[in-house]
């Protein structure tokens, strides 16, 4: 016999994606910027109730920007001697997280007690 062609259900034609607008773009680009993730050198920390025992600060003083680029501005600068202001960051991680970025390291139950910081090794100039 002759084959019945099998139902089918009724789909809606799809919509064409909306166009994105500069509007929405900016407003992407304020959130990218204004969140963690606008600063790519730094571990993105988890979010910590600044007060919380389990959540530990650091602080980061970096050049805004890399050496050979504050080189080559210190070359070309009209002033002698201009020093470039600093970026200064106080960055809060739960502990998982400053371990997993490697900010502080896995110690034994006994060493934790230990608070002093680590001894600093300086070069020997001769």
């Amino acid at each position: 016999g002759a084959r019945v062609p099998a139902r089918t259900s009724y789909c809606p034609p799809r919509r064409a994606p909306p166009s994105p607008s500069p509007l929405r773009f900016l407003s992407a680009l304020v959130r990218f910027l204004s969140s963690d993730h606008g600063l790519p050198h730094l571990a993105v920390p988890d979010p910590q109730p600044h007060h919380s025992p389990s959540s530990m600060t650091r602080y980061i003083v970096r050049n805004i920007v890399d050496a050979s680029a504050l080189r080559d501005l210190q070359e070309s600068s009209v002033i002698d001697g201009y020093a470039l202001p600093k970026l200064y960051r106080k960055v809060y991680y739960s502990i998982s997280a400053a371990i997993h970025s490697r900010v502080v390291r896995v110690r034994s139950r006994v060493a934790r007690r230990n608070r002093a910081p680590p001894p600093r090794f300086r070069p020997k100039s001769d």
